[in-house]
């Protein structure tokens, strides 16, 4: 049993055993009450959250899990050593190319100009950036589609959605990891801890960077504990699933593994726990100080998208992509690796949209861990930050937008936070996509914290997610509903709501320094 102080005269009790993550630290704690500025699952520095399951620790999202701020790398290079001349009218492509493919490690600049890009720029090993002189003084002017590179349709064939509508990019930081010498992980965690014991510790090493893997059994239990036991119709998901996690080995003591982080969920011998490690071959690649640019054609509408899309990442971990904006896209950044960060993100167009409304499909797809941070929507996507495909981990803060819609697309994504995010005009907060029948939109301790609008906004549809979701601050005339163990909606002032930032409140607490 938890009890919250929850005013001078009145104590409220509530059990933790419906949580999933609960735990006997979560009995028996007395909480003083916050001030009204302050919600009651973090109180005036974070004392709440010790003992309150509902609310996890996102601060390892992002570089080097939030230890370390973006590195500054030495430039070494200029793409005009390899033949790329700005302003010229010229494809620079092969410029580009030569200058990555014969440079080690370090910054290559891309001075003033106007640079033209005409097919993919792939950026396949480690500590290789690509850095301009500002987006209002380098620009990248990308010519062309990826339909028009990479050809999906044959000739004559009647158009058809093509796979540039959600993945892909002309910038491409692709990896991958070494994985073996599997532990198996021997009994049971729950969600906060950093100890797991396993079979074997030889097979891992302090300073390791190690994957813990649970897998969702045929009872179908791991997709239910995701969504809180309300998962909604996932009747068409593939549930051969599993979830991910990375982490470092801290310690090792006996059978025991410390990680450097707590665990995001609970352990549990049905769901085949083990850790291996992760060695990863694509890391610390950057794209910054640019502006990626499209032609302004005009936006056909959803589905029609030829791939004008600018960077993807996949399998690569602690990379980024910093103070760089985007113009005229169809979707924008495609972010499908681990602990990546991107900051100070701009998109603006000039395309006719579509419905007088819509110039492109996604604006930020997020994976695992990943952080945004600092960003500006001054167009409408269909999709401006999407969450999908088992997600979790990633945190969006301290942005604006136009009227920006949270795009949670099914597929069991999880904990994952929005903090201060001025969403403009406030009416498509809770619009998501997402086929029928692959689950509620957004699964368990997913959280929006400081969230301001121009008109009020309703709590979300009851289809979005599960009760264990949390909003703390939100623009709304609707009343607080604050049940420990069921919805909890607490619309502070957010003018005077602190802290302003749970991400940065979270990492001062831990004494990380952030990115």
């Amino acid at each position: 049993m938890l009890a919250l102080t929850m005013s001078a005269c009145a104590t409220i009790t509530l059990s933790t055993t419906q949580l999933p993550g609960a735990s006997s630290r979560d009995r028996g704690a007395v909480i003083e009450a916050p001030r009204d500025n302050q919600s009651a699952l973090w109180g005036a520095s974070g004392e709440r959250a010790d003992s309150n399951p509902r609310l996890i620790d996102f601060s390892y999202a992002g570089y080097a899990f939030g230890n370390k701020p973006l590195p500054q790398y030495r430039t070494v290079a200029s793409v005009t050593d390899f033949g790329a001349v700005p302003d010229d009218g010229r494809d620079d492509t092969a410029a580009f190319r030569r200058a990555i493919a014969r440079t080690d490690a370090g910054a290559i600049e891309i001075p003033e100009g106007r640079f033209e890009i005409s097919d993919v720029i792939n950026l396949n090993k480690p500590r290789i950036v690509l850095r301009g002189q500002g987006p209002d003084k380098t620009t990248i002017h990308i010519t062309k589609a990826l339909e028009d590179v990479e050809p999906t349709l044959k000739p004559g064939e009647p158009k058809r959605t093509l796979k540039w509508s959600w993945s892909s990019g002309f910038f491409r930081i692709n990896g991958s990891y070494t994985q073996s010498k599997t532990a198996t992980i021997t009994a049971p965690a729950q969600q906060g801890s950093r100890v797991i014991r396993v079979d074997d510790p030889k097979k891992l090493s302090v300073g390791a960077r190690v994957i813990v893997v649970q897998s969702n059994p045929s009872s179908n239990s791991l997709i239910d504990y995701l969504y809180a036991n309300d998962p909604g119709d996932y009747s068409k998901l593939n549930t051969k699933l599993n979830v991910t996690m990375h982490a470092i080995v801290e310690s090792i003591s006996g059978s025991n593994i410390i990680l450097n982080r707590p665990l995001r969920w609970d352990l549990r011998s049905e769901w085949n726990p083990v850790v291996r490690p992760s060695q990863p071959h694509v890391y610390d690649v950057g794209i910054e100080h640019l502006a990626i640019e499209f032609d302004p054609l005009p936006y056909e509408g959803h589905f029609t998208e030829r791939g004008r899309n600018a960077v993807a990442i996949g399998n690569a971990y602690d990379c980024w992509i910093r103070n760089v904006e985007v113009r005229n896209c169809d979707s924008g950044f495609f972010v499908h690796g681990y602990n990546n960060t991107l900051k100070d993100i701009t998109f603006t167009s000039e395309r006719e949209p579509y419905l007088k409304t819509y110039t492109g499909h996604h604006g930020i797809t997020l994976g695992i861990d990943n952080l945004l941070d600092g960003f500006n929507f001054d167009t409408v996507f269909y999709h401006e930050i999407t969450l999908t495909r088992r997600s979790a981990g990633n945190v969006s803060k301290n942005g604006r937008g136009v009227n920006i819609a949270f795009d949670h697309h099914k597929s069991v994504n999880h904990a994952n936070l929005f903090s201060n995010i001025d969403v403009g005009k406030g009416t498509r907060i809770w619009k998501s996509g997402g086929s029928t029948a692959l689950g509620k939109h957004a699964g368990a301790w997913t959280t929006f914290w400081n969230i301001r609008a121009d008109t009020p906004i309703n709590s979300p549809p009851d289809n979005f997610a599960p009760d264990l979701i949390n909003i703390v601050g939100i623009t709304t005339t609707q009343p607080k509903q604050t049940n420990p163990t069921g919805k909890w909606f607490e619309p502070l002032d957010t003018s005077t709501i602190e802290p302003k930032d749970l991400h940065e409140a979270q990492l001062r607490r831990r004494g990380a320094s952030g990115n």
